[in-house]
């Protein structure tokens, strides 16, 4: 009989070991990029770097191409949808003739009602081929080399991670909740530029080209997927597109 308990007791101990190792992992995993969702609608852990390509969903909307902009752009774009790289470098401020400052602009937001998410947009830059997310948090990062406003030649792609430190939801948790209709409000200048979600699909984290949609009324967002417990990472990219249907003046 001992030997039985001893042999139960152990197999408990091994148990608890494993959920330690999970929740330690999900706070690294967060540094790795490319927020994300979870492989089945049950759930999934933390955030991700690098993996193998998944099989791509087919729910692009037909007649859409998803493309990469023209060459010869000033910045070379990225290689990966896998973010690392030092913060970039603070511009000078204008000023006006009595050498003030003027007062900033307020900050874009990002908006998506049905999941009660109202953030702050910041810039992700290009260094070395990967977009830096060291700086980000529970902001919403517009994703560099993308569209830069409503109507660009580009789509504007934005990322937001799917977990933050300490296995927190990030403000990308709830993204497998949203459906075709749902809105996305893009808040900028006084203006809230209305997106409804179309369609989402799973992509490797190599496949950049699904964050260059050549038109400026769509809006792409892009958080992590698909968790590995082998490699301790999320092994995909989640990409939600959305079509702006109307614009209104800011509340």
């Amino acid at each position: 009989m001992s030997g039985l308990w001893a042999g139960r007791l152990s197999k408990l101990a091994l148990a608890a070991v494993a959920i330690g190792l999970l929740w330690a992992g999900a706070a690294a995993a967060r540094a790795a990029w490319p927020a994300s969702a979870p492989a089945s609608r049950a759930g999934e852990p933390p955030a991700a770097e690098t993996a193998a390509p998944a099989r791509v969903e087919a729910t692009t909307p037909p007649g859409r191409v998803a493309a990469a902009p023209a060459s010869g752009e000033a910045t070379a774009l990225p290689e990966a949808i896998v973010l690392a790289s030092p913060a970039p470098a603070v511009m000078d401020e204008p000023r006006d003739e009595a050498g003030l400052a003027p007062e900033p602009a307020e900050p874009p937001r990002l908006l998506i009602p049905d999941l009660d998410v109202n953030a702050p947009v910041i810039s992700i830059p290009v260094k070395d081929g990967n977009w830096d997310l060291s700086e980000l948090n529970a902001e919403i990062g517009w994703l560099s080399t993308t569209g830069s406003q409503p109507g660009d030649d580009l789509a504007m792609a934005f990322v937001g991670h799917f977990t933050l430190a300490g296995a927190k939801p990030g403000p990308l948790a709830g993204i497998w909740d949203t459906r075709p209709g749902d809105e996305i409000i893009y808040r900028a200048r006084g203006t809230d530029y209305v997106y409804a979600i179309e369609g989402r699909q799973t992509v490797g984290p190599n496949d950049v080209e699904h964050l260059y949609v050549n038109d400026g009324e769509r809006l792409i967002l892009v958080t992590c997927t698909n968790w590995d417990f082998l490699n301790w990472e999320y092994s995909d990219r989640l990409v939600v597109q959305a079509a702006l249907v109307r614009q209104t003046p800011s509340p």
